[in-house]
């Protein structure tokens, strides 16, 4: 069944079932949650549910209806994501014409508004006169990463279902069973996405161990001493050329020292992500006190949050090598 595919979502889909069950869907939904959670995904196997020919609660992924949907080519069943940086308001106006007709075939239009926090105001202001005056064929369903950027108006008119991150554990045995890696890589990988399920599948295995290896030797080289500014500056601005993959970068450093730290104080490797590199890590995690590790895992969060909030990226890393480089530094003072 369709809602069975959908993993560590437990409470969202009981909501949906509930309102499927009851016949009680409201006229609009907004699905709120980190990016590469499921959100989009739920929001077509509702319209799935919605319109299937077998079930009420569920869809059966048997029938026409919903092999239409999974194609894309479901006459009443439209996904729309911006055109370019912003949804515009003619894209709200096509919406809103479409919805003035009857179902094409199916028992109900559905309208998934892809990153929906990328409407402009007017587009905003022109779709609050759809969710004012709501038709019965018709269903809205708003998919965003940031809720807080829907005008208040919007959201006061939808009903809010939130998705959540999963756990390193459930997202490990996914990437097991649907990717067929083994069990160390997969948890490395889960880590690394932070819960997303989406990021999680597509990431490659072997590119990311290639990185960490690259990660690795970047850090042998800060501790033992072998870098000088001009070094660091040509490391700069080779990491921030690589724009597509740099945070992917920096969340393998993050999640290196957090393993250092977590061995340091805690000794446990249950909640390690570099579980097949322990013993490496245990090596180096003495070799500095906890304080400096949380002083390192806190220099490159700082540069991973500086680069988000759109930084110079190259002026970043090079902060971030230097103050690296001096914490290593300061670990003769501490011997």
């Amino acid at each position: 069944m369709a809602f069975s595919h959908i993993l560590g979502q437990e409470q969202a889909i009981t909501v949906l079932q509930n309102a499927l069950r009851h016949q009680r869907v409201p006229q609009a939904y907004i699905f709120a949650g980190p990016e590469g959670v499921g959100k989009k995904f739920t929001a077509l196997m509702l319209a799935k549910a919605l319109n299937c020919h077998e079930l009420d609660d569920d869809a059966c992924d048997r029938c026409n209806s919903c092999h239409k949907i999974d194609e894309g080519i479901h006459p009443d069943v439209r996904v729309i994501a911006p055109d370019g940086q912003f949804i515009k308001i003619d894209q709200i106006r096509a919406l809103q014409k479409d919805a003035g007709y009857k179902p094409f075939e199916g028992r109900k239009k559905v309208y998934i508004l892809d990153q929906a926090e990328a409407m402009r105001a007017e587009s905003a202001n022109s779709l609050l006169k759809t969710l004012e005056e709501p038709t019965t064929d018709c269903i809205i369903i708003l998919v965003t990463a940031n809720v807080y950027a829907l005008l208040p108006t919007v959201m006061s008119r939808c009903q809010l279902v939130r998705f959540v991150i999963l756990g390193i554990e459930p997202l490990t045995t996914l990437l097991v069973r649907q990717k067929q890696i083994d069990p160390e890589r997969a948890r490395l990988i889960a880590s690394l996405a932070e819960g997303c399920p989406g990021r999680a599948l597509a990431m490659d295995a072997e590119e990311t161990l290639d990185k960490r290896n690259q990660v690795e030797h970047l850090l042998h080289r800060l501790s033992s001493g072998l870098q000088d500014v001009r070094v660091i500056f040509e490391q700069a601005e080779q990491l921030s050329a690589e724009k597509s993959t740099l945070q992917e970068y920096l969340d393998i450093l993050l999640a290196w020292y957090r393993d250092m730290h977590l061995l340091r104080e805690h000794g446990n490797t249950r909640l390690i992500a570099n579980v097949d590199a322990v013993p490496r890590l245990k090596e180096t995690a003495f070799q500095l006190p906890a304080s400096h590790l949380r002083r390192l895992f806190e220099i490159v969060y700082q540069a991973k949050m500086d680069i988000l909030r759109n930084a110079n990226a190259q002026l970043a890393l090079e902060v971030m090598l230097i103050s690296l480089t001096e914490v290593y530094n300061d670990r003769n003072r501490w011997r």
